[in-house]
């Protein structure tokens, strides 16, 4: 079995100064040491999204952007689709 916690950026993940609050990041690394895999979904395209999750690097396993028209593996570096 596969565990996936997605989360979307803009107004989920990130406060209204989009920063990541701490808490939210203990959570995820919560998540991920019980077995889950972390992942970003949004509607940006990917050039957009990149500078925030530069941020987000060590938690994030992949991405979906455009809305699910790019999706991105960060734990090994290639473009899904």
């Amino acid at each position: 079995m596969i565990k996936v916690f997605v989360s979307d950026l803009d107004g989920t993940l990130f406060d209204e100064d989009h920063q990541l609050p701490s808490k939210t990041r203990s959570l995820i690394t919560m998540l991920r040491q019980n077995g889950y895999r972390f992942g970003i979904a949004t509607g940006r395209p990917r050039m957009s999204a990149e500078t925030v999750i530069e941020d987000l690097e060590d938690l994030v396993d992949f991405a979906v952007f455009e809305n699910g028209a790019e999706a991105y593996d960060f734990t090994n570096g290639t473009q899904i689709f």
